[in-house]
């Protein structure tokens, strides 16, 4: 993993179990903890704890969750980014002016269908869908459920 995913995961010696998702696991969970409207890159972290149970055992994909997928930009590559974005989510493409005193410039987008809004948690270099637009569910290959390693660290 490079720097776009700081501070959650650091560039060396992180290791992650990642689940594998089949095809039928990359749709869209009927119930998520997230409001369905806007998302920025203050609410990429999940609102609400979920039970480990949940968690572990959940199949489809949600707000929140990082994942692994085949980048858009250059396809013998796998990146790694967390899902700010589902169909039907409203999602602002430049969150970075969003910060300024003109928020005039903000621009926002309606993600369709089959696709997803993917950010890196370090936005200031981070290659992402501010880049490459929405992203195909089908390129994604797996979800992040833990860090292994370091043991004292956990996202």
């Amino acid at each position: 993993m490079g720097p776009s995913m700081l501070p959650t995961f650091s560039i060396f010696g992180d290791v992650v179990l990642v689940e594998r998702l089949s095809p039928s696991s990359r749709a869209v969970t009927s119930s998520t903890n997230f409001p369905r409207t806007l998302h920025t890159a203050g609410s990429m972290m999940p609102a609400e704890s979920q039970s480990m149970f949940s968690m572990l055992f959940r199949k489809k994909v949600s707000v929140g969750d990082i994942v692994i997928f085949v980048s858009p930009l250059n396809p013998s590559r796998t990146v790694c980014k967390r899902i700010v974005g589902l169909p039907g989510d409203t999602v602002c493409v430049n969150p970075e002016k969003l910060s300024k005193s003109n928020d005039n410039e903000a621009e926002y987008l309606v993600i369709p269908e089959g696709h997803m809004w993917a950010l890196g948690d370090n936005l200031e270099n981070s290659t992402d869908s501010r880049m490459y637009g929405p992203v195909p569910m089908g390129l994604i290959r797996g979800r992040v459920r833990f860090k292994v390693f370091p043991f004292f660290k956990a996202f």
